[in-house]
């Protein structure tokens, strides 16, 4: 056979044995968008392809994601503009709170003359808070239903039409400081289409992260991936605060960030690689060990990374050594034995054919079941720790979204050491939860992966939380170095917890040990876990605004406390396993130890 002629059977392998370099590349033309094939040229992902391409799609996924959540902080921001006279209200320290003479009912709702109507009224917290629940309980709904869409198109397109989408809402936002909109139910609808297509964002990220990366260091890994939530919150902090200023332009507040998640969309729909198969790298550990089980149950033998080469794309050796063992049914080992057995038996050649046809349909089945079928929503609720986890979340997102949308005000109309701070420093002290933030999420993901124990790492954050936000409500006021010392130990406390569940523990229940034969589950476990903690994010700020409206902020952080507490108890039944767990790891070290000294002795 000529050298350039392609055999009759089986194209594909000869093929590649004969041109391998051109033959990956028609499937990086078939399956890579412009600007990764493009990117495929460039030296670095040509040297090491493996560690080029995971940090590439660290790299985008995270500002993929951090412009989503700049997006979404501008509302609290503003609404210090848009409502700049609530301080007037007997619950607001800085500038009326003591003037026990003042009835909130006997405000009159149109007595505030700066501001932006329908914002300006003695109800403002209350209507703010409205706005915000509009947004987190849209979100909440259609995450759900956006994992279960995630996992069954294509992410590039998902992610492009979700980010496209919400920047397009979100500018109008803005856009209502020019068209001079002072409708509420004109922002009412315009939140709830943000997060119809900001619930698109989440899913996408963690499934295309779960595509790239393994269990090996997940929890340090994504502790750090997740920080972006709060670079993107802070972005979204000290961008739109440029413009929220009294008598500054605030539609640029939401214009900005509009426009950036546009341009976000354009680049992932241009540059994101869904997936490592797409550029010829193996998958990530835990699919390799499913491959590897599977290859050694129809005798292949050996290890799935032992299938790859040191750039990661698979050995043309045993490419071309699986195919002819499935050509011919055996190896060629086998094939002098199963002579002689033949010789000697004919019974025995019949019964190892009928074994290997029900091997070739079974592994069939587990192909198309892992391939081609996500699963649902009922059996991503049936794998172990999805409920627990969900809803210890639903009570650490409350928390940590009351602090997201409530600290800039709170820190603004409230006292330290005896002076408000103003609107513009109490946006940047408010950033300072982010940063504690993102020292949580790395800290509880590596603790995480240190002692391999999830639930215990959460439980140990949010106890620690309770008293921080006890003390941060009765003793920040005290002095500027204590306000800062809170906020940063409040946002390590109660963001840590938040980040591992959404991220680290998505992934681990995403490819759980049941799914060997349906990797398609990322996307819907994430969002089922991430949808129950957004109902707590759109339950939290609408509470808080009513309860600190009418029983005071001492009742809201009770509240903020009491579900703490309730998030950590979700995660009872899974602590006590860990804990046992970990028990059992000692017991079994401490006596191997004893034998190996008594053994030497």
């Amino acid at each position: 056979m000529a050298a350039n002629q392609l055999p009759s059977s089986p194209p594909d392998v000869k093929f590649c044995c004969q041109r391998p370099m051109e033959a990956q590349t028609k499937l990086v033309k078939r399956k890579l968008p412009l600007g990764g094939w493009l990117l495929s040229y460039l030296g670095v992902f040509r040297f090491k392809p493996s560690i080029s391409y995971r940090a590439y799609i660290l790299i985008l996924t995270f500002l993929c994601y951090t412009s989503y959540h700049m997006s979404r902080k501008p509302f609290s921001v503003v609404a210090n503009v848009l409502a700049p006279d609530c301080n007037k209200l007997p619950n607001a320290s800085c500038g009326g709170e003591g003037d026990s003479n003042l009835d909130l009912r006997e405000v009159n709702p149109y007595d505030y003359v700066d501001g932006w109507p329908p914002f300006n009224t003695s109800h403002c917290k209350t209507i703010i808070g409205a706005i915000d629940y509009s947004w987190l309980f849209t979100y909440a709904v259609f995450l759900v239903l956006s994992g279960l869409i995630a996992d069954r198109v294509n992410l590039r397109y998902f992610l492009t039409v979700g980010m496209i989408g919400s920047g397009i809402f979100v500018s109008l936002l803005g856009v209502a400081y020019y068209a001079n909109v002072h409708h509420l139910a004109y922002f009412i609808f315009v939140q709830i289409f943000v997060g119809i297509f900001e619930s698109t964002g989440w899913p996408g990220v963690v499934a295309v992260m779960g595509n790239w990366f393994g269990k090996k260091n997940r929890g340090l890994l994504m502790g750090v991936w997740n920080s972006h939530t709060s670079v993107g919150n802070i972005l979204g902090t000290a961008v739109p605060s440029i413009w929220a200023r009294k008598g500054k332009p605030w539609g640029w507040s939401f214009l900005v960030p509009g426009l950036v998640m546009i341009v976000m969309g354009i680049v992932i729909f241009l540059f994101l690689i869904v997936d490592p198969a797409h550029v010829g790298l193996p998958p990530p550990k835990h699919h390799l060990e499913s491959a590897s089980r599977e290859e050694e149950d129809r005798g292949g033998g050996g290890e799935g990374e032992e299938r790859y080469n040191s750039n990661g794309i698979e050995s043309l050796e045993m490419k071309d050594r699986t195919h002819t063992a499935k050509k011919d049914g055996k190896s060629e080992d086998e094939g002098d034995d199963a002579t002689t057995d033949n010789e000697a038996n004919g019974n025995n050649e019949t019964s190892d054919l009928i074994s290997r046809s029900h091997e070739k349909k079974q592994s069939l089945k587990s192909f198309f079941n892992r391939k081609g079928n996500a699963i649902s929503l009922l059996g991503a609720l049936k794998i172990p720790g999805v409920i627990e986890f969900a809803l210890a979340l639903f009570f650490a997102k409350l928390v940590a979204y009351t602090f997201l949308f409530w600290l800039p005000y709170y820190v603004a109309f409230h006292p330290i050491d005896g002076s408000c701070v103003g609107n513009q420093k109490a946006d940047l002290l408010a950033t300072l939860y982010d940063v504690g933030g993102i020292i949580g999420g790395i800290t509880t993901g590596a603790l995480s992966d240190v002692i391999n124990a999830r639930a215990i790492s959460c439980v140990i954050m949010m106890y620690l939380a309770v008293p921080t936000l006890f003390l941060y409500r009765y003793v920040s006021h005290v002095s500027l170095g204590a306000t800062i010392t809170l906020i940063l130990l409040s946002g390590l406390f109660i963001n840590g917890p938040y980040a591992l569940i959404t991220t680290a523990v998505s992934n681990d229940l995403g490819t759980h040990e049941s799914l060997r034969e349906n990797q398609k589950a990322k996307a819907t476990v994430g969002a089922i876990i991430d949808g129950m903690g957004s109902l707590g994010a759109a339950f939290g700020p609408l509470v808080t605004g009513f309860v600190s409206d009418y029983f005071g902020w001492d009742s809201a952080f009770i509240v903020l406390m009491v579900a703490c507490f309730l998030s950590s108890l979700m995660l009872s039944r899974l602590l006590s396993k860990e804990i046992a767990s970990l028990y059992r790891s000692a017991k079994s070290f401490i006596q191997k130890k004893f034998y190996h000294r008594h053994t030497l002795n």
